[in-house]
């Protein structure tokens, strides 16, 4: 299976990636997902991790809005400041930052919370976009 029909597939079976502490690729999904996709995902991991930092540095992702701020625990994980009931969480969650992969699209306030990431002048490079 190459690379794009193994993305399509992902999504068709609603898989989300995300990096893993061990720089793994880890996935959530609504049910088991088909031995094919495994193998794919083995198959083309470095590929996958690689896609996911280019897709994280897009307008509307999680890694390029000016709320997310990346965590020292996993590369491409960190915390959005908008808080977990803009992103529809239920009530009773903890207040604070929430965390998620840089590469994941935009859900704070409807999906209208992404705010572009400015860069000053002579400032230090974002983590999303520092060569591996």
């Amino acid at each position: 299976m190459n690379l794009d029909v193994l993305w399509e597939e992902l999504a068709a079976q609603h898989v989300i990636l995300s990096p893993s502490a061990d720089g793994g690729l880890r996935y959530d999904a609504p049910g088991p997902i088909p031995a094919q996709l495994v193998e794919g995902l083995k198959e083309h991991k470095a590929a996958l991790l690689s896609d996911l930092r280019v897709i994280g540095q897009q307008p509307g992702h999680c890694g390029s809005c000016a709320r997310w701020t990346p965590g020292p625990w996993v590369p491409w994980m960190g915390e959005c400041d908008a808080g977990w009931a803009a992103h529809g969480l239920p009530y009773g969650t903890p207040p604070g930052p929430v965390e998620m992969q840089a590469g994941h699209h935009c859900t704070a306030f409807d999906g209208q919370g992404w705010r572009p990431r400015h860069t000053r002048p002579g400032a230090a490079a974002h983590p999303m976009t520092a060569s591996p």
